[in-house]
């Protein structure tokens, strides 16, 4: 049977393993703990593992990761004033009892990829996992990007459902800073030569476009000379994921890139293909407000 659960302190001296945690505050409620503090961070992907430890002797030896914690804490955390973690004590423990205890806040930025074999990564910030493919002598994500961000992204026709299904729709001025450390936004260039690999902007779209999850042409729409397919053959895997140009279109019809490289300061390039087209896209004149699937490309080592 579990003691009950009494703690002979009025003030909890906070201790933060990181900078970006600020004002930090606990107070008992019942048998648990609640604990807020602001997280204070300039970039724009969430990134945060939050954790937290208890001392019952001032802070000499910790215990920890608490488990039974919820609110902001664990993986994904957005920065923000007044996050809150609630530790249900007494699941944990059998008792907290002492006028020596010590809570301890630890915020570490993930930032980064891990390989999990040769052709898949998970991305440590939020733990997506996505499939990656060799092209000429680049890597590619062969799936969209995912990660949230506090602006500048959203779901296709807002649906949740549809950030999984196709992955997140970025703003130019999100998509040049979103991609985890290690890898970029493709350049223009780099666009190129994978269009090039493909076969030419002429038919380049048959080997990038993904086999299935595509409309059906109507007759009408057969604008191409040449047959219309796509077999994927570079592993690229362009899903239809559509689009935002000031509303959501082209879901089933349009898979829609970013690149790194402004056309002129108002317009950023981006790569394009269509179901019924076998060509590519390579724009210059969406404005940077549009929202486009991002592909990051592996950074080389020099």
């Amino acid at each position: 049977m579990k003691t009950i659960f009494i703690l002979l302190f009025v003030l909890l001296f906070i201790d933060c393993r990181a900078q970006e945690i600020e004002d930090v505050t606990a107070v008992q409620e019942g048998n648990s703990i609640l604990v807020s503090y602001n997280l204070v961070d300039k970039s724009i992907t969430p990134g945060y593992n939050i954790s937290l430890f208890c001392s019952t002797d001032g802070g000499t030896s910790w215990l920890g990761p608490m488990v039974f914690v919820s609110g902001d804490v664990g993986a994904d955390v957005l920065a923000g004033d007044n996050n809150q973690i609630i530790w249900d004590v007494l699941k944990e423990w059998d008792y907290l009892f002492g006028e020596n205890i010590k809570f301890r806040l630890d915020a570490e930025f993930r930032n980064k990829t891990e390989f999990i074999g040769d052709s898949m990564i998970i991305d440590l910030r939020d733990s997506s996992i996505y499939k990656v493919v060799t092209i000429g002598d680049n890597m590619w994500m062969a799936e969209n990007l995912k990660i949230r961000t506090k602006t500048g992204s959203a779901c296709y026709d807002n649906k949740p459902e549809n950030c999984i299904k196709y992955g997140r729709l970025y703003n130019w001025y999100t998509a040049t800073k979103v991609c985890p450390n290690g890898w970029h936004l493709p350049s223009h260039d780099e666009i190129n030569e994978l269009v090039e690999i493909a076969g030419g902007r002429s038919l380049g779209a048959r080997k990038l476009k993904s086999v299935e999850g595509w409309n059906e042409i109507p007759k009408k729409m057969r604008y191409s000379k040449t047959k219309v397919f796509s077999n994927n053959e570079t592993g690229f895997n362009a899903i239809s994921a559509g689009h935002f140009t000031n509303v959501f279109r082209g879901e089933g019809w349009i898979a829609s890139f970013w690149t790194s490289t402004e056309a002129s300061k108002l317009y950023p390039y981006s790569m394009g293909v269509v179901h019924y087209l076998n060509s590519v896209s390579q724009n210059g004149g969406r404005p940077k407000s549009d929202k486009y699937s991002i592909r990051c490309i592996k950074d080389k080592q020099e």
